[in-house]
């Protein structure tokens, strides 16, 4: 592994890696700071191609989450409908019209006097 050296603007082996042994020796003099403090893998922890089934996590939880989530919705959804519906149907005015009005000439009024009469 070779790393740039800006004084010298050029880049400077630092570390070999033994393929056949999997082994990194520092043969030339040189530390290498490593992010973690150690050197990284040969392999990232989910594979190139993230195929490794350490990585594969099960989506029931994801699958619930969206199957309660969709489901609150459409119970909203339907009682906000239902109290539109009833607004619409007994507040605007609609109910006033199913109602029985008395006309003047169909009351019926007692001669007798009864309480509160004067």
């Amino acid at each position: 592994m070779k790393q740039f050296n800006s004084t010298s603007r050029s880049f400077e082996s630092v570390l070999f890696y033994s393929g056949a042994s999997h082994r990194i020796t520092q043969p030339f003099g040189r530390d290498l700071m490593w992010l973690s403090g150690r050197v990284p893998g040969n392999e990232l922890r989910c594979g190139f191609d993230g195929m490794k089934a350490q990585c594969h996590t099960s989506n029931v939880g994801m699958l619930t989450t969206v199957v309660v989530f969709l489901t609150l919705l459409t119970l909203l959804t339907a009682f906000g409908s239902a109290i539109l519906y009833w607004y619409h149907k007994y507040a605007s005015g609609n109910f006033h019209g199913k109602m029985i009005f008395l006309m003047s000439t169909e009351l019926i009024f007692s001669s007798e006097k009864g309480q509160g009469s004067s």
